[in-house]
């Protein structure tokens, strides 16, 4: 089992620190309900933010290496680098292969996409995009929300949903830039959760 002693080689801040231990035993604890491969769910969890604390150059640099691998597309690059802050789940996942040999697809794209979301994703990149939202040290109202949907209710595809709504809703009434890859999520995210109510 991996742990935080090479999570503070890259994070220095401790609330970041506090965050990815809690993200990592959130996901290893409800992974095993939702059908997710645990030791998986608790890296992803733990390693989510390794890139968070680095100089936007160096996100931007590690994120065009990992392109060049090759390993699956990274949609709406140009909106992206523009917006660096949304690569650095990427760049992460650059660490990741660089400094850990970790050549997973579950456990790479999970990381890289738990800032924006997508479609077509892995029920593992899925999961670490709400978890990432909703673990237990977070205290914001729509988190609760979406905690509560995970703990009590085991609902899957219903966290997942609110998970986008609460976050555009958020980026909207802050009149902020929404990547269109979260407006693809959303849009994957509705059908799912409608369709999961249908069976």
């Amino acid at each position: 089992m991996y742990n935080n002693v090479i999570l503070k080689k890259y994070l220095k801040n401790e609330r970041r620190i506090s965050h990815s231990i809690s993200t990592a035993m959130f996901m290893k604890k409800y992974a095993e309900i939702f059908d997710i491969d645990q030791e998986k769910a608790y890296y992803v969890g733990l390693f989510h933010d390794i890139a968070k604390e680095l100089e936007i150059e160096n996100v931007v640099e590690l994120s065009k290496n990992f392109i060049k691998r090759e390993i699956f597309d990274i949609k709406y690059f140009n909106f992206k680098i523009k917006n660096p802050i949304l690569l650095h789940g990427v760049a992460a996942a650059e660490i990741l292969v660089k400094d850990h040999n970790i050549t997973d697809f579950e456990i790479l794209i999970a990381v890289s996409q738990h800032t924006t979301g997508g479609i077509n994703l892995p029920k593992l990149a899925q999961f670490a995009y709400f978890a990432d939202y909703c673990e237990p040290l977070r205290k914001y109202r729509d988190s609760l929300k979406v905690r509560k949907i995970v703990t009590k209710e085991k609902n899957f595809y219903k966290a997942y949903y609110f998970c986008y709504n609460y976050i555009i809703s958020h980026l909207l009434s802050k009149n902020k830039l929404i990547c269109p890859e979260a407006i693809d999520g959303y849009n994957e995210a509705v059908q799912i959760y409608e369709n999961s109510i249908l069976k």
